[in-house]
């Protein structure tokens, strides 16, 4: 794989003709379409315990320490990746990020050196390499955040369907947020009949919005 550089001067890769990230900008779409929109309410947790399914190049994750930290110095984070492609995962070592989240992407450097795991006293972070339909029916329940970033719909529609969205939504606290940058009609359907309340999430990189779920 080879990277591409984004418009905001972060870096992507293509796989099967899908890039991983927004051309408009890789990290841009990582704090405005993911991590503000499931975090902004939930900035009073002192704790919170966040699952990134579909990890790849971990930018939801970066996006949502810096975020979260931003705003609660105090705060300790939990957070569970679910990626099935160890060579994405390798990239982390050595890519170019913004010098904005540098400190937090460093922190995700060290996960493979310490076998996908890395605990401080702001975080604890576990990668599971597996397939995310397996592997979200051995995880502990209680998340209150989901970040849902797989290839799209069109590409793999296996990973959209009703069924999958009601194991996740098993796994949710009441008043968890499911953030995705798909608006599909049929994604935001299978969402409600899941038993999540859908709404609009903010537009970026394109005219379409993203979607936040949250399950009541």
């Amino acid at each position: 794989m080879k990277p591409i550089m984004t418009k905001d001067g972060s870096f992507t890769f293509k796989s099967d003709n899908e890039t991983y990230h927004s051309i408009s900008g890789a990290f841009e779409e990582a704090f405005e379409k993911f991590a503000k929109p499931a975090l902004k309410d939930k900035l009073s947790f002192r704790r919170l315990r966040i699952l990134d399914l579909f990890f790849g190049l971990g930018y939801n994750t970066a996006a949502a320490m810096h975020y979260y930290w931003q705003n609660r110095p105090d705060g300790y984070l939990d957070i569970v990746g679910v990626e099935n492609d160890p060579g994405i995962l390798d990239e982390i070592s050595t890519l170019h990020v913004p010098q904005l989240v540098k400190k937090e992407y460093d922190i995700l450097r060290l996960l493979k050196a310490r076998d996908w795991h890395h605990e401080d006293k702001m975080v604890r972070i576990s990668i599971i390499i597996d397939d995310a339909l397996k592997a979200v029916h051995g995880l502990k329940d209680g998340f209150d955040i989901v970040f849902f970033d797989p290839f799209s719909p069109k590409q793999s529609p296996e990973l959209w369907n009703l069924e999958f969205f009601k194991a996740i939504a098993r796994m949710m606290k009441q008043g968890g947020v499911l953030t995705t940058y798909s608006c599909a009609g049929h994604v935001r359907r299978n969402l409600v009949a899941a038993g999540f309340e859908v709404k609009d999430g903010p537009r970026v990189g394109r005219r379409a919005p993203s979607t936040i779920a949250t399950k009541p």
